[in-house]
């Protein structure tokens, strides 16, 4: 029995735990959200971004309308409108490039039957100095057009081909592209794994979790993944130390003596550990997880 037809492409791109995807004719998209048959987590890919298709054609991709563009080669193809890749084509979502290496149809080619890899590309020109002084302008910035605005692609045909219009139109693009980068992917925003470090603070603040600034990133992060359930348990032993735990990085003792509406709270931190900043920190914690009525030691040792 014949192997079943596929395509073989090759993956590169942040956080990745594989290096190939294969493409059958069932199809294949690729986005931001986990029902993609390729999900990738960066805020510059659509929920719905590109989507492949194999047929008696070939392989071909298709941009489904994202806000940062497929890019085929050097340039960055139309909306909706199929491209057909050639064995050696690189296509690049975000910081994500997918290189078409092989077709496999029924029976896989030998090595000597496949045709030769593309020649490497020459390198982009250097850029020209623009004030005699060695200054240079800056690179393009990926997601916005270089020759014309795709704002014309809206237009009647007699704008559309208007190479003045195009340029124009870029402009105002140019401008509003990255307010239509954020309104796309806001919900990456909210999303602690992916929000920027500077709303962490202020997230913990919703629920009044305390999100100290000084601890590393990651720390906030899973401060910040966790706060629902922290709110939810708000004056309890579990909700009180999982707060210590997650902020501190050990396993604090939270004790109740026999002594009504009191506990005792201790921190392994270690030697020289019992500053001014972290009893402020633990401090602020228990203030607001303690149920109102209650007393509490606090020892850091």
């Amino acid at each position: 029995m014949a192997e079943e037809r596929r395509a073989i492409l090759k993956i590169e791109g942040p956080d990745l735990t594989f290096e190939q995807v294969e493409i059958t004719e069932k199809g294949y998209t690729v986005g931001r959200l986990k029902t993609n048959d390729l999900p990738l987590e960066s805020s510059k890919i659509s929920r719905y971004h590109a989507r492949f298709e194999l047929n008696d054609d070939g392989l071909s991709v298709t941009d489904l309308d994202s806000s940062n563009g497929t890019i085929v080669g050097a340039g960055r193809i139309l909306p909706n409108k199929p491209v057909v890749l050639k064995i050696g084509d690189v296509v690049q979502f975000g910081p994500f490039r997918l290189t078409y290496e092989r077709l496999i149809d029924g029976k896989e080619l030998p090595p000597s039957a496949l045709p030769e890899p593309p020649a490497e590309p020459p390198p982009p020109p250097e850029l020209p100095s623009i004030d005699g002084n060695g200054h240079k302008p800056p690179e393009h910035v990926l997601g916005i057009p270089r020759e014309g605005s795709t704002w014309t692609d809206y237009l009647p045909g007699i704008f559309s081909e208007n190479e003045f219009m195009g340029r124009f139109l870029l402009i105002f693009e140019a401008i509003h592209a990255p307010l239509e980068w954020i309104v796309d992917n806001f919900d990456c925003y909210l999303d602690a794994k992916m929000t920027p470090p500077e709303w962490l603070q202020w997230f913990g603040s919703w629920a009044d979790i305390l999100v100290p600034q000084n601890l590393p990133v990651e720390r906030q992060r899973a401060i910040v993944l966790e706060m629902s359930d922290l709110f939810l348990a708000r004056g309890t032993r579990k909700s009180l130390t999982r707060h210590l735990e997650l902020v501190f990085d050990v396993q604090p003792e939270v004790t109740e003596p026999e002594e009504s509406y009191t506990f005792n709270v201790k921190i392994p931190l270690g030697k020289g550990k019992d500053t001014e900043i972290n009893r402020e920190i633990a401090q602020r914690i228990i203030e607001s997880q303690r149920p109102a009525y209650t007393r509490y030691t606090l020892e850091i040792v």
